[in-house]
């Protein structure tokens, strides 16, 4: 999962932690200035909390197994920044269809 801008993620099934240690968890890897990264393994489905070392966090969070993006408190398929609406250009063309 890519998670932006927290840092550390805990996750569990009914009382099982599944990113070891002590709260606040796993350090995720960081992909670039505000993208963090984390694989849970083997794993159907679990709870998590993503926070920053335990200070700013999200609430109780359900994921389901699979390649998943959060940010701003929104779940996404793909990575949301990539999702920019095109640029449309305009044109001039001749009753020949030259432009």
């Amino acid at each position: 999962m890519h998670v932006y801008g927290y840092s550390t993620i805990w996750a569990w099934v009914d009382s099982q932690n599944y990113t070891g240690g002590t709260w606040p968890g796993a350090t995720m890897a960081k992909e670039n200035e505000n993208w963090y990264t984390y694989t849970l393994q083997n794993l159907e489905t679990c709870n998590v909390i993503f926070s920053n070392n335990g200070s700013s966090q999200t609430g109780d969070l359900s994921v389901a197994k699979g390649e998943h993006w959060f940010k701003n408190n929104q779940w996404y398929d793909s990575n949301p920044d990539d999702q920019v609406a095109p640029v449309l250009a305009s044109f001039v063309a001749d009753k020949n269809g030259t432009v």
